[in-house]
């Protein structure tokens, strides 16, 4: 009676353990399923980290540009208004020039006026 006593808890006890190592078994794939779940987490996010790196290096290069353009046309700009600047330098010397050339011919006229109406006086 012992024998089959201790017969029966064996086979109790080899049940549970086979069952016991089913469960370990089920435990260790589920394990497996999630690490391989993380891996593929991991790289995708590594890509989206890249992508990302990547739209911020572009948006960068696109301000870099735009302000190197905004400061041509402000370059071009000044260019111009120098030039403007210069012209007008220019013309306002030679407005000087005619109008300095007109009052010398004034002075000169002028004497030259007083006199003609002084000899007309007299011989009126």
């Amino acid at each position: 009676l012992c024998k089959y006593a201790a017969t029966g808890m064996f086979r109790e006890l080899y049940g549970a353990h086979q069952k016991l190592n089913a469960a370990y078994q089920n435990l260790d794939a589920h394990h497996q399923r999630l690490l391989a779940i993380q891996k593929t987490q991991l790289k995708a996010m590594s890509k989206m980290k890249k992508i990302k790196l990547k739209e911020i290096s572009q948006i960068k290069e696109n301000k870099l540009k735009e302000i190197s353009q905004i400061k041509q046309n402000q370059l071009k700009e000044m260019s111009q208004i120098k030039d403007e600047l210069q012209e007008l330098k220019l013309q306002e010397a030679r407005h000087k020039g005619i109008i300095e050339g007109y009052e010398k011919l004034n002075k000169i006229r002028q004497p030259t006026q007083k006199k003609s109406k002084k000899r007309s006086r007299p011989s009126s």
